[in-house]
């Protein structure tokens, strides 16, 4: 058998479980270049870790809303009332919909131009996020606040999980509350739900209504001021007229009444379709950091060193020959480096016998 290097085409050339078996033969013989390359692969990468600085991460919880809560006392008061069945009652959580708000632009330029104490080395300084994010352009802002954001909802119990991670933790859990505060501002102020609807309907019914009552009893009034003895009269129309009159000031009031009532209805129930943003846990400034994790890195960039002297001696076919420091010679050795070169030889020539051995089997 020639001593030398061993070929990589041989290694190429044979079966994976062949190449598996010579990438092991190799990192038992050189295990000590292997080492030295995962070690010099965790210096690198727990370096490079240091200069990532620290973030952290806030969190809030939101309550769901179940239907339940919204709509059973509800039902039970519209028992007892008829006429109301034009009022509809929501069929889904807007718990759902959380979510879908606070990333809306409009709630969103809200957190944005709000002021926060964010802290600069040994200064703490109010600045908006267009500063924190040192943007002045709107889209540009609003695309790293939502980079910064995350939204996690539990399926079985509803929770809403508002995550917000900075490198400043008072900032962090600053931004997840002035979320949830413009989540519920936004329900209270701007968000219309059925029963909203309703209420503003019948209200201006009422109005209406009302005026209309008005112009009866006043009609009524008339007739019998000008008919003080209406009650003792024979003629058929004055009989007439005063019955018109008076069943239309009592078909009025009725419907007054009625509409009154669907009003009430309508108040309690707008009051109840109202998603009320129910504070689970308010966010607290974290006091650990969530990332960067750099023992992991390090232990990354350990495995990733390791592997490299493996795939260069395995897979050297396939690296541009200039590249191959493996197949470097000297012309003129010297007395040490011939003494390096046999070893050299040594531990190629057994991966070698172990690449016939496969062969051969």
């Amino acid at each position: 058998m020639n001593r030398g290097i061993f070929d990589p085409e041989q290694i190429s050339d044979a079966k994976p479980t062949h190449t598996l078996k010579t990438a092991v033969a190799i990192l038992v013989l050189r295990w000590r270049l292997v080492l030295i390359w995962g070690l010099c692969g965790f210096a690198a990468a727990a370096l490079l870790s240091f200069l990532v600085p620290n973030k952290y991460t806030a969190t809030t919880s939101i309550l769901p809303l179940t239907d339940s809560q919204q709509n059973g006392g509800l039902m039970k008061l519209a028992e007892g009332i008829s006429g109301l069945d034009f009022i509809t009652l929501p069929e889904k959580s807007p718990t759902a919909l959380f979510p879908e708000i606070m990333t809306s632009d409009s709630v969103m330029s809200e957190v944005l131009s709000t002021r926060y104490p964010i802290r600069r080395g040994n200064k703490v300084i109010n600045q908006t996020l267009f500063e924190y994010f040192r943007q002045n352009n709107r889209d540009a802002a609003l695309r790293a606040l939502s980079k910064i954001l995350s939204f996690d909802s539990n399926k079985k119990t509803g929770v809403i999980k508002v995550r917000a991670t900075t490198t400043d933790p008072e900032l962090s859990a600053a931004i997840c509350n002035r979320l949830v505060d413009r989540l519920d501002n936004f329900n209270k102020t701007r968000r219309k739900t059925s029963a909203t609807q309703n209420r503003e309907f019948i209200e201006k019914r009422i109005d209406q209504l009302k005026t209309e009552l008005t112009a009866a009893e006043d009609n009524l009034k008339e007739f019998r001021q000008h008919n003080l003895n209406y009650y003792r009269a024979v003629d058929p129309e004055l009989i007439l007229l005063e019955s018109r009159l008076a069943r239309e000031v009592e078909l009025k009031s009725q419907l007054y009444l009625t509409l009154a009532q669907q009003y009430e209805l309508a108040a309690i129930q707008e009051k109840k379709e109202s998603p009320i943003v129910q504070v689970l846990d308010i966010a607290r400034p974290p006091t650990i950091k969530s990332s960067p994790a750099r023992l992991k890195i390090a232990f990354t960039g350990f495995v990733l060193g390791a592997l490299m002297p493996i795939i260069l001696l395995t897979f050297g076919k396939n690296i541009p020959k200039n590249l191959r420091i493996l197949r470097l010679k000297k012309t003129t050795p010297s007395a040490n480096e011939t003494r390096v070169d046999d070893r050299f030889e040594i531990i190629t020539d057994s991966v070698n016998r172990v690449i016939h051995t496969e062969h051969g089997g």
